[in-house]
């Protein structure tokens, strides 16, 4: 075999070239220790893998433990579990700014949309107005 200059290799071609040109006992040596090597760094891996896993695990535990604490202690409610007064109370506020809004020429869209509790109290405003319209127009007809 010609001789290289190991300087100019790459890592990778440096242990080729070493391993092709040492003797079969040292191959074996190497062979074992290479062995050795792989399976300690898999451990170490592993090892160290599982931890990271097993951290994360604690951090997303903790932060939906988190969640589910401030959710009892605001007693979030979502709107249709609220009392029939709260909600009457809330369509009747979304009336009246809508009135506002109106008066001033714009468009209460944005008021309806804002949050959850207004989009429900619009909507039950909405299937109010229709309600009574759809009574006017029943009345209305029949004399």
């Amino acid at each position: 075999m010609e001789e290289k200059d190991l300087n100019s290799m790459s890592f990778d071609e440096k242990q080729d070239y070493l391993y092709d040109t040492v003797s079969d006992r040292e191959r074996n040596f190497l062979r074992k220790k290479k062995k050795v090597w792989t399976n300690d760094m898999n451990k170490l891996y592993e090892s160290e893998s599982d931890y990271k896993y097993n951290m994360e695990l604690k951090r997303q535990k903790n932060r939906l433990k988190k969640l589910e604490d401030q959710y009892n202690l605001k007693k979030i409610t979502r709107p249709h579990e609220k009392p029939i007064e709260e909600i009457i109370i809330e369509s009747r506020r979304i009336f009246f700014d809508s009135i506002e809004i109106l008066k001033k020429g714009k468009n209460p869209i944005k008021l309806y949309l804002s949050n959850d509790k207004n989009k429900f109290a619009s909507s039950i405003l909405f299937i109010m107005i229709g309600v009574i319209l759809l009574l006017f127009a029943t009345l209305m007809k029949n004399p």
